[in-house]
């Protein structure tokens, strides 16, 4: 019974370790074109099967947007692309991304004057 019950945390802890967030998350919204682009860094092996499964998008705390996913761009990394006119400068962005198999990670900065 004790081995049984080894063998199962072991492969729970396996798998854990497998699984993981998004290592890096960046976002920047232009002010002119009111378009803000997400990407994200996710290394894994299949992006069919192992992928950032869902991003919300938060302007002063209130959720604007919430995407599900069912792959990435490639094994390395992802990125969005969304318009949203109701940004303004100094607004509060927050954008959470979350694994498919566990964990997520967020990015918050805020808007800027959009540089010419």
């Amino acid at each position: 019974m004790k081995t049984i019950i080894l063998v199962i945390l072991s492969l729970i802890i396996a798998v854990g370790a497998l699984a993981h967030p998004a290592s890096e998350v960046t976002a920047t919204y232009d002010t002119e074109t009111k378009i803000l682009k997400v990407e994200y860094q996710h290394e894994v092996d299949k992006p069919d099967k192992h992928f950032i499964y869902e991003v919300v998008v938060k302007i002063n705390k209130k959720e604007l947007i919430k995407q599900k996913l069912n792959l990435q761009d490639n094994e390395e990394m992802g990125s969005l692309i969304y318009k949203i006119n109701q940004a303004k400068v100094g607004d509060s962005v927050e954008v959470i991304t979350k694994c498919n198999k566990s964990g997520k990670e967020t990015y918050k900065f805020k808007i800027a004057e959009s540089k010419e």
